[in-house]
């Protein structure tokens, strides 16, 4: 079902998978509060939702059921699958992100920045995971262990990342209406 199908979040507290070619809702999936992000795994198979209830959840597309809960201490803003579909991350107000593992939901680590954070993804190979941050900040993490690659500053809060498809460069965009690309060293990757 997932080829052709969108996810979307809403402040009435659900996120909706849809149908592109007949444009018809298929699934409503529900939290708390306002549902902050969505995205899809990569094999369209399970939907992953970001919400002001301090929640992150994975759902399990043909039955509309929870398969996993990521807890957060304040709104979760952003959530990514890694491109190999075997990791996810999260991201929130309390200042850090969470990785875990995608076949038992195991946590892999959990960074922390000195501002909330608003964004994050991984790398096209997997290997790395950027977040954005409301201290200004754009940081590059080992996704495996979540060891500290790089940091990189902006003048005011980061509202997005993301890695450019060959995996050699990062951009982060934010309140300072600039976008910083930056590149990333080769031992990195």
């Amino acid at each position: 079902m997932a080829t052709g199908s969108l996810a979307t979040g809403s402040a009435d507290a659900t996120a909706c998978v849809g149908d592109l070619g007949t444009g018809s809702r298929v699934l409503s999936l529900r939290h708390a509060r306002a549902v902050m992000a969505a995205r899809f795994s990569p094999d369209g198979r399970r939907p992953l939702t970001a919400s002001e209830d301090k929640n992150a959840y994975v759902w399990d597309i043909d039955t509309g059921r929870q398969v996993a809960q990521i807890s957060h201490r304040d709104f979760v803003l952003g959530v990514a699958f890694s491109p190999d579909g075997r990791k996810i991350a999260t991201c929130s107000q309390d200042h850090t992100a969470q990785a875990r593992e995608t076949e038992t939901w195991t946590p892999l680590f959990r960074v922390e920045h000195t501002g909330g954070l608003r964004a994050v993804a991984f790398s096209p190979d997997s290997t790395m995971l950027a977040t954005g941050s409301e201290d200004g900040t754009v940081c590059v993490w080992r996704a495996d262990t979540g060891q500290s690659l790089l940091a990189h500053k902006h003048d005011r809060s980061v509202n997005a990342v993301a890695f450019h498809p060959d995996g050699r460069f990062l951009a982060g965009a934010g309140e300072d209406k600039v976008i910083r690309s930056v590149r990333l060293p080769e031992a990195d990757r």
